[in-house]
């Protein structure tokens, strides 16, 4: 039991790295997209 917690623990500690770098990549692109799309058009 406790292995199966350890290991749910450590797959939501990865979800959660995961989700908030492709979240900080989608923030970074959408900068790039506030900044740079005015100067294009």
């Amino acid at each position: 039991m406790s292995g199966i917690q350890l290991y749910l623990m450590k797959h939501k500690s990865n979800i959660r790295f995961l989700a908030s770098s492709y979240f900080e990549k989608l923030n970074v692109i959408y900068l790039c997209l506030k900044y740079f799309f005015p100067l294009l058009t």
